[in-house]
């Protein structure tokens, strides 16, 4: 793997794809038929793109990094955000666990929930 960005080198990679824009309905066939999702965030608050993906039936290899592993545990694959020399092929390749517990863990439907008794909840103040 290389650098991420403007590098003209890295877009010269022949296992990764690079859209640029594409509408929802393009990223979730994308997302949905890619061989592997790679969602390289060294800082990320929460990870929805990963979720996404995973919802959609893809593989996932995330940053080591931030609260990814926390998040996902198991059910993806990991690499060192800074490595730019990674396997993608060998990543993809990696046992991972079944997405289901993370995936119930936060549906929308739970996420809906929540915040509709949070929401109760200020109301009766």
């Amino acid at each position: 793997m290389r650098a991420f960005g403007d590098d003209t080198e890295a877009k010269d990679t022949h296992n990764v794809f690079y859209p640029g824009y594409v509408s929802d309905a393009e990223n979730a066939a994308l997302m949905k038929h890619c061989r592997l999702f790679l969602h390289p965030a060294v800082f990320e608050g929460f990870g929805i793109p990963p979720l996404e993906a995973l919802a959609l039936g893809a593989p996932i290899a995330l940053a080591k990094a931030s609260c990814l592993p926390e998040l996902y545990g198991d059910t993806a694959r990991y690499f060192d955000p800074y490595d730019y020399e990674v396997d993608l092929d060998a990543l993809a390749t990696r046992p991972v666990a079944p997405p289901d517990k993370v995936l119930a863990k936060y549906s929308w439907d739970k996420t809906a929930a929540f915040w509709l008794e949070e929401i109760k909840k200020y109301a009766q103040q």
